[in-house]
């Protein structure tokens, strides 16, 4: 399949120079027919960039604009922000719990392999399901739970 390039003329440069700084990069692709990802990409090659600032306040006005109160510090899950260490909780959930850990990944290991096949939930039928432990020392024994029923076997946690 042959990939079509299509070049950006200069009526299009010109409208990307006199309103990058005003409109979201969103926009400027609907107005122009462009994916976002080919105007992020002709304004980081023109050196066009968006200052820290500028990008902060454009978040700021995307969130107000969902009109959402789950977000941020609002959320009921909020753990004060991203994190600087990728994969701290689930280093932590490894050293606190390594039998579950264990459990958990091999029970992901058998089922990926097909050795192990998802089944419906055992109450409602639900194709969606996860794998329940009973007994992690037996990380194979499983019971196939929706989510719904999975937190409700967990006493609404999980």
């Amino acid at each position: 399949m042959k990939k079509i390039i299509k070049y950006w003329t200069t009526e299009e440069l010109l409208f990307l120079k006199t309103n990058y700084k005003s409109m979201l990069q969103k926009e400027l692709a609907k107005v122009l027919g462009r994916s976002k990802k080919s105007v992020g990409h002709k304004l980081m090659r023109l050196g066009w960039v968006v200052g820290d600032e500028e990008h902060l306040r454009r978040s700021s006005e995307v969130l107000r604009d969902l009109n959402s109160t789950n977000i941020g510090s609002n959320n009921p899950n909020w753990k004060g922000g991203v994190t600087k260490e990728p994969g701290r909780y689930a280093r932590r959930f490894k050293k606190k719990f390594p039998e579950k850990y264990r459990a958990h990944c091999l029970i992901h290991y058998h089922v990926k392999k097909g050795n192990i096949k998802r089944k419906p939930c055992v109450v409602c039928g639900d194709v969606n399901s996860f794998a329940h432990h009973e007994d992690y020392t037996k990380p194979l024994e499983v019971v196939w739970l929706c989510r719904k029923h999975h937190r409700e076997k967990h006493g609404g946690k999980h």
